[in-house]
């Protein structure tokens, strides 16, 4: 698949017409997710395909303020109640959600508001826990809405796109280049340029309530995925969200080289030098080369 134009193209539909995806098309869907690529290999994950029968039961208990969207397909991914497991529950719907897009069918991410009363809505009886649902199917047309895309504040572009209109952080903000908030110049630096590229496609990650609360930092070789705690959004969403990061840059990067190694999944030590405010911690660690 062409990653970066996919992860450019996605957008999130909240409203579909009343039209069933076509059976081929849900068979594509079937064998893709027996191709998923893991992130944490021992990680225990269920991954669960829908029908439109399964709207009025997660009405109320999943989504924004309960909306399920009444889609006529769902994918749910269950997994491991933990950091690690939320983490690589995100980096698989990474795979599905771009998946859809290239079928061309519309798609958004739905939070996991009661995560029993969904199992018991389904009636799932996984120990596993349910991480995150994505609704899907033909979405109704939306008028075209301008974007500001920020590549950095010298490079602010208008475009126009479908679907819902999210903030996306400037370049110059997400990634610090040994302390934070400092700058990188990927010109003047002579960094590989396709780690930019995997930084833009990173910038472009949907997120919970449109918060990227997610930060980069360059040491050397190193680069660390830094994240905080924000109000309203819960820390399951939030590792979701880091999972689905770690999988567009690692793709994006990888797209143009092969690496045998991808992201480590687990909190380390901050170090003075880099001046990370306090309320930053390191989601994982990722060797550039």
């Amino acid at each position: 698949m062409k990653w970066r134009e996919l992860i450019k193209e996605r957008s999130s539909i909240r409203s579909y017409k009343d039209k069933k995806v076509d059976e081929k098309l849900l068979e594509q869907v079937r064998q893709y997710m027996k191709e998923l690529s893991p992130l944490i290999p021992e990680q225990k994950t269920e991954i669960l395909l829908l029908g439109k029968e399964a709207g009025p039961r997660l009405e109320g208990i999943v989504g924004y303020m309960g909306n399920a969207f009444f889609a006529p397909n769902y994918i749910l991914l269950l997994g491991e109640d933990s950091e690690e497991g939320y983490i690589h529950a995100g980096y698989l719907a990474a795979q599905l959600e771009l998946k859809l897009t290239e079928l061309k069918l519309n798609t958004c991410f739905l939070s996991i508001n009661e995560a029993k009363a969904v199992k018991t809505a389904l009636n799932i009886s996984s120990p596993l826990t349910v991480t995150t649902c994505i609704s899907f199917g033909h979405g109704n047309p939306e008028k075209d809405s301008n974007r500001i895309d920020i590549k950095s504040r010298s490079d602010v572009r208008m475009e126009k796109i479908k679907g819902h209109i999210a903030p996306k952080i400037a370049m110059d903000e997400l990634v610090s280049q040994s302390v934070f908030g400092q700058n990188c110049d990927f010109a003047e630096d002579a960094m590989d340029p396709n780690w930019e590229k995997a930084f833009y496609a990173s910038s472009l990650a949907p997120a919970a309530l449109n918060r990227q609360t997610y930060r980069f930092l360059i040491e050397d070789n190193m680069l660390y995925l830094l994240d905080r705690e924000v109000k309203h959004i819960t820390k399951e969403d939030r590792y979701l969200n880091d999972g689905i990061v770690m999988f567009y840059f690692h793709t994006v990067l990888t797209a143009h080289f092969h690496k045998p190694d991808s992201w480590t999944v687990g909190t380390v030590e901050k170090k003075p030098e880099w001046k990370v405010p306090e309320e930053y911690f390191v989601v994982g660690t990722y060797r550039l080369f």
